[in-house]
């Protein structure tokens, strides 16, 4: 019998699984931590809205960034999906909730 874990009920089923956490380092570290690692890159994606640059750029949090970036800032990304979305988080030097987008 395999021990529980956040990740255990989506690997039982056949969905895909679509990250929709917080465009910030530490949301994708959580991605590429929990997630990915069981599901894979045929079973698991980040959601990244199409407007995210304009929103990170008009109110991302630059003290977010700050704060994460010495422990997520050089983080490995074996889901190389990911990177475009760093690279636009280290771009601007800031972070967006995903409560942004549920108005």
């Amino acid at each position: 019998m395999r021990s529980w874990t956040r990740v255990t009920w989506l690997q039982d089923i056949p969905n895909q699984y679509v990250h929709f956490g917080d465009f910030d380092l530490a949301g994708i570290n959580i991605y590429l931590t929990e997630f990915y690692p069981h599901l894979g890159p045929e079973r698991s994606a980040f959601f990244v809205p199409a407007d995210i640059e304009e929103r990170l750029a008009a109110s991302g949090s630059r003290e977010r960034y700050s704060a994460q970036f010495a422990r997520f800032g050089r983080m490995p990304l074996p889901d190389p999906r990911v990177e475009p979305l760093v690279q636009l988080i280290h771009r601007h030097q800031k972070g967006y909730d995903q409560e942004g987008y549920v108005e």
